[in-house]
């Protein structure tokens, strides 16, 4: 497979050397992948590094910056995060130790006017009204 900088793809796409647009999904990242005459070529950065898009907006808003209208979406390769799982075992390890705290009393409950001071303190640290 070989690779198109985004220069490329838009000089081609003026062209009308592209004959189609699909993100593709790699993992928990979605490539873009452009089928030409030539075969299909992978959109990279200028050191040939394929470009990763975690956020598909960002993929699609990208195209049609360029003035590419239709894409197609292969989603066959795509698989959620391991950082995700873990992220998510480290939330439920973190409430439960929470938890824990409270029924324990090893975490400090605070009361209401408490919360508030912290509050206010935060807002005038960061000069909010």
């Amino acid at each position: 497979m070989s690779f198109l900088s985004l220069e490329g793809l838009a000089q081609r796409h003026v062209l009308g050397e592209i004959a189609s647009v699909t993100l593709f999904a790699v993992g928990d990242a979605f490539e873009v992948r452009l089928a030409t005459a030539e075969g299909t070529s992978t959109l990279a950065d200028g050191d040939k590094m394929r470009l990763e898009f975690r956020d598909v907006h960002e993929a699609l808003s990208l195209l049609r910056n360029i003035g590419i209208w239709q894409v197609g979406v292969d989603v066959s390769g795509w698989h959620v995060a391991a950082s995700d799982a873990d992220h998510a075992d480290w939330a439920k390890a973190k409430i439960s130790a929470a938890m824990a705290g409270l029924r324990d009393g090893s975490n400090r409950v605070f009361s209401a006017a408490e919360w508030a001071a912290i509050r206010a303190a935060k807002k005038a640290s960061r000069g909010a009204p």
